[in-house]
């Protein structure tokens, strides 16, 4: 029989959540990557963009080492700038 493999869904990285409308915001995403559920994220100083939060400061990307949110959904952003 073969193995099933399930996708992540938001219960694996959300437990309880009080009120969904006060903690969460809708961010523009850089483009180049596809964000996968639960990535954590930087702000880009520069841009207000968001970014995957590097382990170091990268050039043109000041801001992002500092993670300051996490995707609640997959975004493919790799054509262009994306919301999630």
């Amino acid at each position: 029989m073969p193995a099933l493999t399930m996708p992540p869904t938001l219960g694996d990285l959300l437990k309880y959540e009080l009120n969904a409308s006060y903690c969460r915001e809708t961010v523009t995403l850089k483009a180049g990557t596809s964000y996968a559920l639960g990535s954590v994220l930087g702000r880009i100083t520069a841009s207000g963009k968001y970014r995957l939060s590097p382990a170091a400061q990268v050039v043109g990307d000041e801001g992002a080492e500092v993670a300051s949110a996490v995707l609640t959904e997959a975004v493919d952003a790799t054509a262009g700038d994306r919301t999630g």
